[in-house]
């Protein structure tokens, strides 16, 4: 009797019509705002994919330098979620990403001298310094989430998760008639292996998310 019993609890929570279709999430965080689809695949188990666009302008502070951050986030994502208690919406996920993630950054002229490395420059000869920010193109993600767009007529879609996108990588040139001189060049690298250093955290990046789904099939 006892066996019976779990056979039908098994029964009951690996199987239903709530588990397939197809459904649509709109949302935004962390990685801009996007679109994605959820695929019922088998019980318990659902497949997504989805596009995050957004461009970011502020300014921004690294070392002693200020800079106008322009901070382009554009990703694709496919990930698996396994749904460990039916009907609840709770979702383990991983997955892969397509990071398009970039930073460019100028400096702003505030003053007529600028420190680079550790000497001090005028502004006049350095010109503006241009950063570029960019990290791996193909990275992993895992997270945890809540929300079964393919199983409900709407729902509210939650993400909890980490990109994991290598560390980051800083290029660095000026504009001005000293960019080619050598122990400027030196000085310059310098200052891109700080601000590398100083943004090496990066590397993990915390994917949050809240968006509204629905189911698009019957």
């Amino acid at each position: 009797m006892l066996r019976v019993r779990w056979v039908i609890a098994i029964l009951l929570l690996t199987t239903g019509p709530s588990q397939a279709g197809i459904g649509v999430t709109v949302k935004g965080g962390t990685l801009g705002i996007g679109v994605e689809g959820t695929l019922g695949m088998i019980p318990l188990l659902n497949l997504r994919g989805g596009l995050n666009l957004l461009n970011i302008t502020r300014s921004i502070s690294a070392g002693d330098i200020d800079y106008d951050g322009d901070l382009e986030l554009k990703s694709a994502h496919f990930v698996a979620d396994l749904h460990p208690i039916p009907f609840r919406g709770f979702r383990l996920s991983g997955g892969l990403l397509y990071n398009a993630n970039g930073l460019t950054m100028t400096s702003e002229s505030i003053s007529d001298s600028i420190e680079v490395g550790d000497q001090t420059y005028q502004v006049s000869d350095v010109g503006n310094l241009v950063g570029q920010v960019d990290f791996n193109t193909t990275v992993p993600y895992v997270g945890i989430g809540w929300g079964n767009a393919a199983a409900s007529r709407f729902v509210v879609a939650v993400d909890l998760g980490v990109m994991f996108q290598g560390s980051p990588e800083v290029t660095s040139r000026a504009t001005g008639p000293i960019s080619t001189d050598a122990a400027f060049q030196q000085e310059l690298r310098q200052e891109t292996q700080q601000l590398e250093d100083d943004i090496a955290w990066f590397k993990y990046y915390p994917v949050v998310s809240i968006g509204f789904g629905f189911k698009i099939t019957p």
